[in-house]
């Protein structure tokens, strides 16, 4: 499934675009965006499980019982436990507990109200100002002779920018092929250090 949204886009945001992204398109970039965030998520989440399964971690914690709050890889106590017993792995956990906090910003569905937004491009700021200037260069050239500014000019200049927006208190962009390959190669070293380590001790 991760890899299926990495595909796509890779697909959607090929060398030879120059248009902006269709709505539909937005859409579904947006649907793939946070469906990957959410699957790093909950695999995540079935590590710190396959862990506690495999290892008994915390005794008589169990998915529906009481404690099981303690379950997540990055959770102080969670590294406690894991280090005493596998101290490499818990080492590993540990330095990547500063990534799980910048991580947790993308989609935490706990937290999040507002989903991760694909816009259809973007405009550069030179181009908008130069754009206006014109604008306003023509609104009061016609002024007395009822203007008619046309201010829908203003989405020939996007350009197909991969980024994802993310609301909230304020907007913040972030390069999107970037961000995902930079989330995944962690997550995929973590799922190896975690697996590894439950192969070995079977």
């Amino acid at each position: 499934m991760l890899q299926a949204s990495r595909m796509h886009f890779e697909n959607l945001f090929s060398e030879n675009r120059s248009k902006p992204l269709e709505p539909h398109e937005s859409t579904l970039a947006a649907l793939h965006a946070n469906a990957f965030y959410v699957g790093i998520r909950g695999a995540l989440d079935n590590l710190a499980w396959a862990a506690q399964f495999q290892f008994s971690l915390f005794s008589g914690v169990t998915e529906g019982g009481k404690g099981r709050g303690k379950i997540d890889l990055f959770k102080d106590c969670f590294v406690e436990a894991v280090e005493e017993r596998f101290r490499v792995l818990g080492e590993k956990l540990r330095a990547k507990q500063e990534w799980s906090q910048d991580f947790k910003k993308f989609r935490d569905p706990a937290a999040h109200r507002i989903p991760i937004y694909v816009p259809p491009g973007v405009v550069r700021k030179q181009e908008l100002e130069e754009y206006m200037d014109e604008l306003s260069r023509e609104s009061m050239s016609a002024l007395g002779t009822s203007p008619q500014v046309n201010c829908d000019g203003v989405e020939t200049l996007a350009h197909p920018v991969p980024v994802m927006i993310l609301g909230g208190d304020s907007l913040s962009a972030y390069p999107l092929f970037y961000q995902i390959k930079k989330d995944y190669r962690r997550f995929l070293s973590i799922s190896r250090s975690v697996i590894c380590e439950i192969k070995s001790n079977c």
